[in-house]
């Protein structure tokens, strides 16, 4: 609709990913929270404007920094953080909330975080995290369905080994 070199304004509708980029994440989780926080109510404004708010929607929020000195725990431990925060706010409705909230990220060569069955897990990789954001990336955009792509070649089959997560989503105790 409106571009302006790296400004650009866009009606909600074509909107299906969103993604921040930082050159470097401090080693600090108060600050990796604020952007957690700003990215996901971020894509929660695009999913409550978008003309058909309860239709099925796939959204990619995604984080991609170049370089942080946190380890997975604190990470895993500011992204439940930002879970809660979000969470308790009034004005975002759950459904929306879950699909908004960040998905996946990239904040250093080998490690990479994505959503997981009601979670977020964090995975070891050799030095192919920005690899595997890009693959995840271009898996929700179909481009392989679109463009009738062969990706094996260019992207890593599995996710690495997982090496920790944390529950977002109470489930019911099994009576």
């Amino acid at each position: 609709m409106f571009r302006e070199e790296d400004f650009v304004i866009l009606h909600p509708e074509p909107i299906c990913a969103i993604i921040e980029v930082k050159t470097n994440i401090r080693n600090s989780k108060k600050d990796l929270e604020k952007i957690l926080v700003k990215a996901s109510r971020n894509a929660i404004e695009v999913l409550r404007n978008k003309k058909r708010p309860h239709s099925p929607v796939h959204f990619f929020n995604g984080i991609f920094s170049y370089d942080t000195e946190m380890d997975h725990k604190a990470v895993l431990k500011a992204y439940k953080k930002h879970w809660d925060v979000i969470l308790k706010d009034p004005e975002i409705d759950t459904p929306i909330m879950v699909e908004g909230t960040v998905s996946h990220m990239c904040l250093n060569p080998d490690i990479y975080f994505k959503k997981v069955y009601h979670g977020f897990g964090a995975f070891q990789t050799k030095q192919q995290a920005p690899a595997y954001f890009i693959s995840k990336l271009f898996e929700h955009l179909k481009f392989k369905e679109i463009y009738g792509y062969d990706d094996w070649f260019a992207f890593p089959r599995d996710d690495g080994k997982k090496i920790d997560s944390i529950i977002t989503i109470d489930l019911p105790e099994d009576e």
